[in-house]
């Protein structure tokens, strides 16, 4: 049944602070004669540096205390005593100080669903058939199915002031609603099941997905609350997915499924993660195009270990012989994949006509082993290569690992090509299918 989601939490400005409460507050010390401390002060959800609780508070009765972290504080409507992470005194009786999660309610409490508010999930719309055809009203709902789970994903992109999000930070611009088959739902499991959903969401919004402020609901009321800080989370900055801007939304459901049973097994689980951590801080070359490139052939090969040594077997492990580029080669054969080095990197080809270099890999590694191996000769010869060379052959490889990764979980429908960008387009159906699909149809 078709569900649209309505947000429990609005934001529609980015790096937006929440208040959550101002009043009067106890501190927990544990210290002998003074075990707790009025306060006065206010809990907010900021954005920057990472998404946190963040208390500012004043101390009335300072008695000499020292507020160190693992104490706790409390107030009402908090659900217990809260352990904070103190930062600094900022002056006198001054005190900020962070915690983990901000929660209101019963979390052991089973639920009708629980729906969590994603930052930074960014536009696409779905089709609903092999048609690609859509409604205004389903262009920005999918519904996925696991087991007895069903996950039912919105994004707000078109409802929010997008030009806010810009200079970076973080704004709620989805939501992601989790339901158990004709039963009740715990957080944990909820949560469990969320933390494999945000990665595969990550893989396709080509950033990471945060899922900040979670609601559990019971007979249409909000009965539990809880917003989280999230340290590893990232910053917006620009960057282009692979998804097409209208997708599938039975293949979409399908290559859930297969990323879920990777999940399954521990080894395919650290796998997957790993090649889309290195994917993701690739894409945003925040280092420089440079380490991006590292990291993505860090990437190529661990797909060349995972599927052709210990997927496949088309190669031994004992293979040392066999060069990176060689390997690399191969994984784009298993995959449908042309090595050739696409004609509208200009910059590239020149490069690899001048040095005899003749396939897409043979150039990624060629530019990467000179980077990594900085002898006098490879250094001399790393400063001529260009910045137009070294950025066509890092969105090479990153095309390469996101249609290795397609062909990994049975994608077989349209994506944006980072290669030929006047392939990108707005229009349904007008992005091109992915290599292997040769009949150009989804099922």
């Amino acid at each position: 049944m078709h569900r649209m989601i309505k947000p429990f939490i609005e934001h529609s400005t980015a790096n937006e602070d929440i208040l959550l409460y101002e009043g009067d507050m106890t501190f927990y010390t544990g210290f002998g004669m003074f075990p707790e401390l009025k306060c006065t002060g206010k809990a907010v959800y900021e954005w920057l540096p990472f998404p946190r609780v963040m208390y500012y508070f004043q101390k009335y009765d300072v008695h000499g205390l020292i507020i160190s972290e693992e104490q706790k504080i409390f107030h009402k409507p908090l659900a217990a005593r809260t352990v904070i992470h103190t930062l600094h005194e900022t002056a006198l009786h001054s005190v900020e100080a962070y915690i983990d999660s901000y929660e209101t309610g019963d979390r052991y409490k089973q639920f009708d669903f629980l729906q969590y508010r994603l930052a930074n999930l960014f536009g696409f719309g779905f089709a609903k058939n092999e048609k690609r055809d859509i409604t205004e009203e389903q262009d920005y709902f999918i519904t996925f199915t696991i087991n007895d789970y069903e996950l039912s994903l919105q994004h707000f992109m078109h409802e929010a002031k997008t030009q806010s999000i810009i200079r970076g930070g973080f704004m709620l611009t989805g939501a992601v609603e989790i339901r158990k088959t004709g039963k009740k739902i715990s957080l944990s499991e909820a949560d469990e099941l969320m933390e494999i959903f945000r990665k595969y969401l990550s893989f396709f919004n080509g950033h990471m997905i945060t899922p900040a402020i979670v609601s559990g609901v019971v007979e249409n009321q909000v009965t539990y609350q809880s917003f989280r800080s999230i340290h590893d989370a990232e910053s917006f900055s620009p960057t282009m997915s692979w998804l097409p801007r209208y997708a599938h939304k039975k293949q979409l459901d399908a290559s859930w499924k297969k990323f879920y049973a990777f999940y399954q097994t521990k080894n395919e689980k650290d796998c997957l993660e790993l090649v889309i951590h290195w994917y993701l801080v690739s894409l945003y070359t925040k280092s420089g195009v440079e380490a991006s490139l590292v990291l993505i052939q860090n990437a190529l090969e661990l797909l060349c270990s995972w599927i052709l040594v210990e997927r496949e077997f088309i190669l031994d492990k004992n293979d040392n012989d066999i060069s990176a580029a060689s390997k690399i080669n191969i994984l784009l054969t298993w995959a449908g994949i042309l090595n050739k080095i696409p004609d509208a990197l200009k910059h590239l080809t020149g490069f690899a006509n001048s040095n005899n270099i003749l396939s897409g890999p043979e150039a990624i590694t060629h530019i990467r082993n000179k980077m990594v191996h900085p002898d006098l000769k490879n250094r001399k010869r790393y400063r001529e290569f260009t910045f137009p060379v070294k950025y066509e052959a890092l969105q090479m490889a990153l095309n390469y690992c996101e249609l290795v990764l397609l062909r990994l979980l049975e994608y077989n429908d349209g994506y944006r090509s980072r290669i030929n960008r006047n392939a990108i387009s707005d229009k349904i159906g007008a992005d091109p299918f992915v290599p292997w699909n040769k009949e150009e149809k989804v099922d």
